[in-house]
């Protein structure tokens, strides 16, 4: 059913994984990776274009490379600690509100640039 604590429950895990065959534009993505805690998602369209690099994605169907990462992630608190970190500034460079202004400063400028002509 619906839930409007999602970011509060996704907070409050020690790992979000996201295991799908397809993703679009992946909302559920950006969430974790802002959570602020660590992510792991499958290497499948949608969730490979967000994710930072390879550490957070696993094959999709392949139990033991998902249990190998998890281990690793919970073993190795520099990894945690940088993938957090990482996932953090990623979320922040696709905010909604910066994607917002980046487009509407892409469109002064052409626009300025055709005003000049």
């Amino acid at each position: 059913g619906f839930r409007s604590d999602v970011p509060a429950l996704m907070k409050s895990m020690d790992l979000n994984i996201l295991s799908s065959e397809y993703e679009g534009m992946s909302g559920v993505t950006l969430e974790a990776l802002a959570a602020g805690v660590p992510f792991l998602g499958t290497d499948v369209l949608g969730i490979n274009d967000i994710a930072p690099d390879d550490r957070y994605l696993f094959k999709f169907g392949s139990t033991t490379q998902l249990k190998s990462k998890i281990g690793s992630i919970m073993a190795d608190s520099a990894l945690r600690t940088s993938m957090i970190s990482e996932g953090l500034a990623k979320a922040e460079e696709l905010d909604i509100y910066r994607t917002i202004k980046n487009h509407q400063s892409l469109y002064d400028s052409v626009g300025s640039s055709y005003a000049d002509a």
